[in-house]
């Protein structure tokens, strides 16, 4: 049964702006280390960090309340795919379904929490 959706839109150039400013205190604030690793791994890391941030706000909407940047994690599937894991107890018995996306200026994401059962 669906329990909640979120969505989140992020300008790009503000987080990267964040992460020129506040450097690893935002990073590690906000992203796994599995997180930054997959973003840097890329040319340009920002538009996928911003994307994963736009994830974590659309999950935090779902779920109808915050527990945390560093709870949620988002990876990627062999096949692309986002995959997003919820680290909290409290949510054990729940999936959430998202999907990222991003062009030149804004990153944006939508999450959709499914109780289980």
């Amino acid at each position: 049964m669906v329990k909640g959706i979120g969505i989140d839109i992020v300008d790009i150039g503000k987080v990267k702006r964040a992460c020129q400013k506040w450097q690893h205190l935002f990073l590690h604030k906000v992203f796994s280390e599995r997180e930054i690793k997959y973003c840097f791994s890329k040319k340009n890391p920002y538009p996928h960090l911003a994307a994963r941030f736009a994830c974590k706000e659309a999950v935090i909407k779902a779920l109808g309340k915050n527990i945390g940047f560093k709870k949620i994690e988002v990876e990627n599937l062999d096949t692309g795919k986002p995959l997003c894991k919820i680290n909290d107890e409290e949510y054990k018995n729940c999936n959430i379904m998202v999907s990222l996306s991003h062009l030149e200026k804004y990153a944006t994401s939508v999450a959709i929490l499914i109780e289980k059962g």
